[in-house]
């Protein structure tokens, strides 16, 4: 009896820890974003030019279910000018991009084509901190990874709870 609750204990606690605390570092990421982006309201903007424009592919493969899947993440680089100093920037928006689709990262790079005149919203107590929307990214995707990562650290907890408390009453 005593191994069998120290097994859930040890095992349900590492699982609930590792999807809890991962859950929970990707909700404060999240949280982060928005924070960031609201701060941002008051930004200046000056003009910038796009010297790349990509759209990273990534394939993944799951060997175990032998399938694949592809990701696109859109890329965008930029210069743009404070008080006569030349920054480079990259970051879009804020926030995370995860699992953009193939049309959401095409339209981004239609929108930032190489060579455009874009207008820049940067920091002004650090101009190198520099974003082409004041606004959190697409974020659907990330925020089903928390909930996924939230839901399996509850499961993971509940069911160690279960096989400690059956061993009490069974």
């Amino acid at each position: 009896m005593v191994e069998n609750i120290v097994l859930a204990v040890l095992f349900g606690g590492m699982f609930t820890l590792v999807f809890g605390g991962m859950g929970v570092f990707l909700l404060s990421r999240y949280r982060t974003a928005r924070r960031e982006a609201g701060q941002s309201v008051d930004w200046p903007s000056t003009p910038g030019r796009v010297v790349e424009s990509e759209i990273i592919t990534s394939l993944h493969d799951r060997r175990t279910e032998n399938t694949s899947s592809t990701t696109y993440a859109p890329s965008v680089d930029y210069v743009y000018s404070v008080q006569g100093v030349e920054y480079h920037g990259n970051r879009i928006g804020f926030g995370d991009v995860v699992n953009t689709t193939r049309r959401e990262a095409d339209a981004v790079i239609q929108h930032y084509f190489k060579n455009a005149i874009v207008s820049v919203y940067f920091n002004p107590q650090n101009p190198a901190e520099a974003v082409l929307e004041k606004k959190v990214g697409s974020q659907s995707g990330f925020l089903v990874l928390v909930i996924v990562f939230l839901l399996l650290g509850f499961i993971s907890c509940g069911v160690s709870l279960w096989a400690i408390i059956s061993q009490f009453i069974g």
